[in-house]
C-alpha cells in the first residue's frame, strides 16, 4: 500500500513540474532600461562572503540596491564599510517589511525586486526582469538556478526546498492557500512594479506578507526562472553544504506551517527507490522510472549539471541525515 502511495505522488509531482514549468516565464537579457530596486534581506543567521559581496559590487546604476539588516547583525559594519547601501533597522521596533514598504514607498524606480539573500543576479538579468513586468504586468516569484563553484556541491544541491516547492503544489494553488509549506524554506526573489505597490501586511516575514498583500487584492503571482541570470550562490565546500542544510531544517521548524513534514515527504518520494527496494521493488523500479522522467524535465528547465542526477539517490540521502543530524543537535542541547 506504501509502495502505491508513493508511485502515485511520484507520478503527481511529474505532472505539477511539467504544468509549472509550461506556464512560468523565464528571466532574458536586457541591456538597458529605467533600472530596479533591488531590496536584499540579511537574516540574523545570514554569513555574507567575500565572493557574494564582490559579485553584488557589479551591480550599478540605474539599479538601485539596499541591503536590509538589523542594526545587532554583526557584519553591519562590514556591509557600511563595503560602501553599499545599507537600511538597518531596531527589532524591537520595525520588522523586515517596514524597510520594504518605506524604500519602495519612496522609490522612483517602477520595478521592484525584494530577494533573500545569498542569490546571484547580473545587471543584465536585471534588466531583463525590468522588461518582463512591463510586458506582462506580474508579480513574479523567480526561481533561481543552483549554482557553485564545486560541482560536486552543485550537483548534491539541485535537490533543494524550492525544487520541492514547484514539485508538491501548483503555482497558483500555492498562492490562493493561507499557509504557503516550503515557501518560506526556500531563496526566491519577488518581483512587482510600483504600480501594484500598496503598504505590505505584517507577517512571519517578508515573503508570507508579499504573498498575503498580493492575494488580498486579488493580484496573482506567476512563477518565472531566473535562468543563468538568477542563481542561488552556494559555497565551495560540503561543510558549507552540509550547514545550509542543516540551517534549512532548523528554519523549516521554526515556521509551524507544515514544511518540515512536506519537505520530509518530498524527501522520501526522491529517494524510495533506495530506502524500499527489498519491501517493494515493484513499485520502486515504477518510481525509479518516473524519476528519471522528472529528473531530465527539471534538468532541462533549471539548466542543472547532467552529472546531478546520478548523484541523486546520495543527495536525498543527505537530507534526510540532516535532519537526523538537526534533530539529534536539537535533543543534545536540551538534555543539557
Amino acid at each position: 500500500m506504501i509502495g502505491f502511495i508513493f508511485f502515485l505522488l511520484a507520478a503527481r509531482q511529474i505532472y505539477i513540474i511539467i504544468k509549472n514549468g509550461l506556464t512560468a516565464r523565464q528571466i532574458k537579457k536586457a541591456s538597458s532600461g529605467a533600472g530596479v530596486l533591488v531590496l536584499i534581506e540579511v537574516k540574523s543567521g545570514d554569513f555574507l562572503d567575500t565572493y557574494f559581496l564582490n559579485q553584488v559590487k557589479s551591480i550599478h546604476p540605474p539599479h538601485d540596491l539596499h541591503f536590509i539588516v538589523a542594526m545587532d547583525h554583526p557584519q553591519i559594519l562590514e556591509l557600511t564599510g563595503h560602501d553599499f547601501q545599507v537600511a538597518s533597522y531596531n527589532t524591537h521596533i520595525e520588522s523586515p517589511i517596514d524597510v520594504i514598504n518605506r524604500i519602495s514607498l519612496e522609490s522612483p524606480l517602477e520595478s521592484i525586486l525584494v530577494t533573500d539573500l545569498n542569490i546571484e543576479f547580473d545587471s543584465e538579468g536585471l534588466f531583463g526582469v525590468e522588461k518582463l513586468l512591463a510586458d506582462t504586468k506580474g508579480p513574479y516569484c523567480i526561481i533561481p538556478q543552483v549554482h557553485s563553484s564545486n560541482v560536486t556541491v552543485d550537483c548534491l544541491y539541485t535537490l533543494n526546498p524550492h525544487l520541492a516547492l514547484i514539485s508538491l503544489l501548483s503555482f497558483k494553488r500555492l498562492t490562493r492557500s493561507f499557509k504557503q509549506p516550503l515557501l518560506n524554506m526556500s531563496d526566491l526573489c519577488i518581483a512587482f512594479r510600483k504600480v501594484d505597490f500598496e503598504l505590505f501586511p505584517e507577517n512571519s516575514n517578508w515573503k508570507s506578507s508579499l504573498f498575503y498583500g498580493f492575494r488580498s487584492r486579488a493580484i496573482g503571482l506567476k512563477l518565472c526562472f531566473g535562468e543563468k541570470h538568477f542563481s542561488l550562490y552556494l559555497g565551495p565546500d560540503l561543510k558549507t553544504l552540509w550547514q545550509k542544510m542543516g540551517k534549512v531544517w532548523q528554519k523549516a521548524g521554526s515556521l509551524h506551517d507544515y514544511s518540515t513534514a512536506t519537505y520530509l515527504i518530498q524527501c522520501f518520494i526522491w529517494i524510495f527507490p533506495i530506502l524500499f527496494f527489498d519491501i517493494h521493488p515493484f513499485y520502486s523500479l515504477g518510481i525509479l522510472f518516473l524519476l528519471l522522467i522528472y529528473r531530465i524535465f527539471t534538468f532541462i528547465i533549471f539548466q542543472e549539471n547532467i552529472l546531478s542526477i546520478l548523484v541523486h539517490p546520495i543527495a536525498g540521502l543527505m537530507w534526510l541525515a540532516s535532519f537526523v543530524w538537526d534533530k539529534g543537535h536539537q535533543l543534545k542541547n536540551l538534555s543539557k
